[in-house]
């Protein structure tokens, strides 16, 4: 498992405070949840976000909010779980912990307010983890193991050798004396190529809140 991180942070508004709102927070991978803060109004929050710091705008100050997530060590439940309550109060009840780790890819807010601004905190679990590269084989090591498998083989058996078939034996015939003419060649007989050999190269070729309930 990694290390905790923030993994998500933004603000929820809706036109009015006097209904009960739904928001989902979607994560592109696996994670853990391990803690949720709401940042009350006007309060400034230093991290590495584009633009630099972000304000709070979470309206009411106090409110009642709860949490459900979808439970990934559970395919075959249809409805998000619940993972905890917080009663909101922007004087010093702002965040709530959570000691178990269940394994999600969405969490879902649920409260009587017009905004939220919300900042999630967890790791990536295993699953989300990149997987190390495979590991290859040293060519020495490969090489011996070839060599250990050739060596193991064993020879075939040579086939017998037949003797040949005996030839009777013939007499030589005399030998014949043969005088050919002296020939005469005239340096201007002799023709040569006119072209000289040379090398030939070779040529280049060219190169899901959606259809789920809550409890």
């Amino acid at each position: 498992m990694s290390e905790v991180q923030l993994l998500f942070f933004d603000t929820f508004a809706h036109d009015s405070g006097t209904d009960l709102n739904l928001d989902l927070v979607k994560f592109n991978r696996e994670v853990y949840i391990s803690e949720v803060r709401v940042i009350p109004l006007g309060a400034r929050v230093r991290a590495d976000f584009p633009g630099g710091d972000r304000l709070g705008a979470t309206n009411p100050s106090e409110f009642t909010l709860d949490f459900f997530v979808n439970d990934l060590s559970k395919p075959g439940v249809s409805a998000f779980q619940k993972l905890g309550t917080i009663n909101y109060d922007q004087k010093g009840k702002i965040q709530l912990e959570f000691n178990n780790k269940t394994p999600t890819d969405g969490l879902v807010l649920r409260g009587w307010y017009s905004a939220v601004t919300l900042a999630v905190y967890g790791s990536l679990t295993r699953r989300s983890e990149p997987a190390p590269p495979p590991q290859q084989q040293p060519l020495a090591a490969a090489a011996d193991t070839a060599v250990t498998d050739c060596q193991q083989e064993e020879p075939a058996a040579p086939e017998p050798v037949r003797p040949a078939p005996a030839v009777p034996a013939t007499p030589p015939p005399p030998p014949v004396q043969v005088s050919p003419p002296p020939v005469q060649v005239s340096p201007h007989h002799i023709q040569c190529n006119p072209f000289p050999s040379r090398a030939v190269r070779p040529r280049r070729c060219p190169s899901r809140l959606g259809g789920c309930r809550l409890p």
